[in-house]
């Protein structure tokens, strides 16, 4: 009987050291992803360049917003010198 008491105790430890594991785990995961969406959450400027020629978009993107879609948007509502052209660029 006190081989089964010893094991329940020992169990027992060994639960609570899972389980403190487990819960600083949950905690990390939990710090990264806050970092992650602050990160994604930050302004970003996009700027084109041409040779040394450089020019800043007039608008700023959220960085999980910054894809190929909204980036082809934006460079779409551009004014081009030649009135009535719109922006365009083979993929």
């Amino acid at each position: 009987m006190q081989y089964l008491s010893t094991a329940a105790d020992i169990i027992g430890i060994l639960g609570a050291v899972f389980a403190l594991f487990a819960w600083r785990k949950a905690r990390q995961v939990q710090q990264e992803l806050r970092h992650q969406q602050q990160r994604q959450q930050k302004k970003v400027t996009v700027v084109l360049q041409c040779g040394a020629k450089e020019r800043e978009l007039p608008i700023q993107l959220q960085r999980a917003e910054l894809t190929r879609a909204e980036v082809m948007g934006i460079l779409g509502m551009l004014p081009m010198k030649e009135r009535g052209k719109r922006f365009s660029i083979d993929s």
